[in-house]
């Protein structure tokens, strides 16, 4: 960290406490506090609460919006390429939010994310599957909308679950919650949880996205779940895709 990197004067901040670390052979700015703002963009935190994923070290449920003027898009680590103005909602073990430039990869803003919500009563806890537990065949599915898909999957999967996304190898990962299945024997339980991959930045013509499905069957005397072989607990779990698909579809800009 050089000297040069801590001269940013104070009046480039709003609500914020600027510290400076080096990336790319460029300064980028940590920027802690609820609101960032200068002249690459602004990001507004809004709630940063802990969450507990299984056994794992402490992660966070978080809530933000952004605007970067003068851009059409920006990569935002974990989510890969989206529109320059959006906002989103999920859960990370991440303790910051990095933007870039789309093309050079030049860090354009870096947030802290310090937690806004303390929940009484210890950790809530967020039961989202590792990758490796969801079973290698997945159902495929076209996305041609000019639409951003991380945007419309965000809107969609928040009515049903929480996700989790990870960025490997130029693709996209949102790994989702557990979400009841809707069955006819009130004395069976099901439920399932979603793996959706996909390209972090989309082509011209658009591309295709994988759903991997991890359904699990349970009894309404029992908090246990199992795997399942119940045919009526899987047709229930196709038709539920079927119709989360059909969503994300449904008010993309075509």
């Amino acid at each position: 960290m050089t000297k040069s990197a801590r001269g940013v004067t104070a009046g480039r901040w709003t609500a914020a406490v600027a510290l400076t670390v080096v990336a790319l052979g460029a300064a980028a700015t940590l920027e802690t506090g609820r609101v960032a703002n200068a002249a690459a963009g602004s990001v507004q935190v809004a709630r940063v609460a802990k969450v507990q994923r299984g056994t794992d070290a402490a992660s966070y449920s978080i809530d933000y919006s952004y605007v970067f003027p003068g851009r059409d898009s920006v990569h935002i680590k974990n989510l890969g390429v989206v529109p320059a103005r959006g906002s989103f909602h999920y859960i990370s073990h991440e303790r910051e939010l990095q933007f870039r430039d789309t093309t050079s990869g030049e860090i354009l803003r870096t947030v802290a994310l310090d937690e806004t919500v303390v929940a009484a009563g210890g950790t809530p806890a967020s039961e989202i599957p590792r990758e490796g537990e969801f079973p290698p065949e997945f159902r495929s599915f076209a996305w041609t909308s000019r639409s951003s898909f991380q945007e419309r999957a965000n809107l969609v999967l928040n009515k049903y679950f929480r996700y989790w996304p990870r960025e490997s190898d130029e693709r996209i990962h949102l790994a989702t919650t557990f979400t009841p299945l809707h069955l006819r024997n009130p004395e069976v339980l099901g439920k399932v949880a979603l793996l959706l991959s996909f390209p972090s930045q989309a082509g011209s013509r658009g591309f295709s996205f994988q759903v991997h499905s991890l359904v699990r069957e349970g009894r309404t005397h029992s908090d246990y779940y199992l795997p399942t072989e119940n045919t009526a607990i899987l047709a229930a779990a196709s038709q539920f895709v079927d119709q989360l698909v059909t969503e994300l579809n449904t008010g993309g800009d075509r």
